[in-house]
């Protein structure tokens, strides 16, 4: 991570899950578990997640796991804090139900990591 220029949102996180984070640069991403605990630290701090890529985390940098997979929240950007919880719960709904294709060999049997884009400068509502 020595070098890399990361998120400001990701500064804020507790050391424990920026320390469990795979970084590529400057992106970070996690295992299910603490992904789920990203997530709620970001809600607490009403950043809304925006998206969210699946991948295997290789070297030198991370392979997207196949077919890509990929999550964007349905409802639109909302900026209420009602909004934002509820599409941070679509997020870790995402994350927990979240199965690789079958026919995705290289992914089935590896731990899968959790990339977030993250919206921390949303305009609070009037």
């Amino acid at each position: 991570m020595a070098g890399e220029e990361l998120p400001s949102w990701f500064r804020d996180l507790h050391s424990d899950l920026q320390r469990r984070a795979y970084v590529s640069n400057g992106e970070p991403a996690w295992p299910e578990s603490p992904v789920l605990q990203v997530i709620q630290q970001l809600t607490s701090r009403s950043c809304r997640v925006i998206g969210i890529e699946v991948w295997l985390p290789t070297k030198p940098g991370p392979t997207v796991a196949g077919p890509p997979y990929y999550w964007e929240p349905l409802r639109p950007a909302d900026t209420s804090v009602d909004a934002i919880r509820a599409t941070n719960a679509e997020a870790q709904e995402f994350i927990r139900r979240f199965k690789p294709h079958p026919a995705d060999a290289a992914s089935l049997g590896h731990e899968l990591y959790f990339n977030l884009a993250v919206d921390c400068d949303m305009e609070p509502p009037r």
